[in-house]
């Protein structure tokens, strides 16, 4: 492979999404500033739901050796891929491969501490689990989400009012691939080159690269120091110690993370701080 994860032992084409693409390195190339910028935040934690057969699962866990992965994966046939990929490239310790994300298994997985960044690519299902009032830590995570606004329209707005308040996003738009795109080296006749590069997206598909205003380390530094205080109040007064209110509760009925499948039927599973907030 060439790109952002140049020497990856690459799953078989029969079990892979987008091979030519992923094995050139043009693959989501309008990343590769996004994925070396989130090289150089040395995260701790990645969580990638839609994680299929590992690309960016095992891409970052071998850029990052300090990072452990959480891939969430709802299609099953691509666990004993994303498994032997993650074997071939001595990553299997640090990658555990689970199922459908839920809400509340997106909350477990953020729980811990550390620095995070979340993955999300469910083919329109991430306005259920991208939710904030559901799962509060969310807020402390920086994301990157991949945008499926031709299966649900107004999606990307819903994002942006969500986020803006807590992260800095910054959209970045798909771009047809071009014979500049090729990677050095590979000759290839026009057609079969562009055919090779080629991940038909279209206009209707971008990320959103949203990094947190709020990181989670300064949350749990004032959460310390509430507890210092509230114990050095509570000695000098005899009262309890009073704690921060609890996040309020979504009372929504959203519907649960497996709603993709009614979406797409089978469909695939691929997927120092920003100054400011890009507006819509």
């Amino acid at each position: 492979m060439s790109g952002p994860f140049s020497g990856l032992h690459y799953a078989p084409p029969s079990g892979s999404h987008a091979f030519p693409q992923k094995l050139l390195g043009t693959y989501e190339k309008e990343l590769w500033p996004i994925v070396e910028e989130i090289v150089s935040r040395g995260y701790r934690l990645i969580v990638d739901i839609g994680a299929a057969e590992g690309y960016y699962v095992c891409g970052l866990a071998r850029r990052l050796p300090e990072a452990v992965v959480a891939a969430f994966e709802g299609q099953t046939d691509y666990h004993r891929v994303l498994s032997q990929m993650a074997k071939q490239n001595g990553l299997q310790e640090r990658i555990s491969v689970r199922g459908y994300c839920q809400a509340e298994d997106l909350a477990a997985v953020l729980a811990q501490d550390g620095s995070v960044l979340l993955i999300c690519d469910v083919e329109g299902a991430e306005l259920e689990l991208l939710d904030v009032d559901r799962t509060p830590q969310l807020r402390h995570v920086d994301i990157l989400v991949e945008v499926h606004e031709h299966l649900r329209r107004g999606i990307r707005q819903q994002l942006f009012d969500r986020f803006r308040s807590t992260h800095a996003i910054q959209p970045v738009p798909s771009v047809a691939r071009t014979l500049a795109d090729l990677p050095p080296g590979v000759t290839l006749e026009t057609a079969l080159a562009l055919a090779a590069m080629e991940e038909s997206r279209g206009d209707a598909i971008e990320w959103l690269w949203m990094t947190s205003q709020f990181p989670r380390s300064q949350d749990h530094h004032d959460e310390a120091v509430h507890q210092r205080t509230a114990r050095s109040v509570s000695e000098k007064s005899g009262h309890a110690p009073s704690r921060p209110a609890a996040p309020a509760k979504n009372d929504r009925n959203a519907q649960g993370y497996p709603a993709r499948s009614a979406l797409l039927g089978a469909g695939h599973a691929l997927r120092r701080r920003a100054p400011r907030v890009i507006q819509p």
